[in-house]
């Protein structure tokens, strides 16, 4: 299972690839569709590790979470995206680059009140 270091790896690729460009989400295995439509054409504004959760902030309102538990996997890279292969649970692509979530423990929008909760249930970082 991924610890909080590869968390904050991740949450700092995100910035750096998305952070303050609006975003195209898709979800090609489609268990994630419908989140996938909610954050396409939303800028991301944040992208945090809390414990081992990323937090990718959308709008202020929607905030994508994601907990990799002991399967989950991304691959992260400039350029245009490849063919989907694999299970690929949510993709993310924006100018300069693309992320793919493959076999995450979760994957979900959250509320602000959601996020709250989130953060509540898990105590101090």
């Amino acid at each position: 299972m991924p610890e909080g270091h590869t968390i904050h790896r991740l949450a700092a690729e995100h910035q750096r690839v998305f952070g303050g460009r609006a975003v195209t989400a898709a979800s090609p295995q489609g268990r994630f569709a419908d989140g996938a439509r909610l954050i396409t054409g939303r800028t991301l504004e944040r992208a945090d590790a809390y414990g081992k959760h990323l937090l990718l902030g959308f709008g202020g309102e929607l905030t994508v979470h994601v907990h990799l538990g002991i399967y989950g996997k991304y691959t992260i890279a400039g350029g245009p995206p490849p063919a989907p292969w694999g299970a690929v649970r949510l993709r993310l692509t924006a100018d300069g680059g693309y992320a793919d979530l493959r076999g995450p423990n979760a994957c979900e929008i959250l509320d602000p009140g959601a996020v709250a909760r989130l953060r509540d249930r898990l105590g101090p970082d």
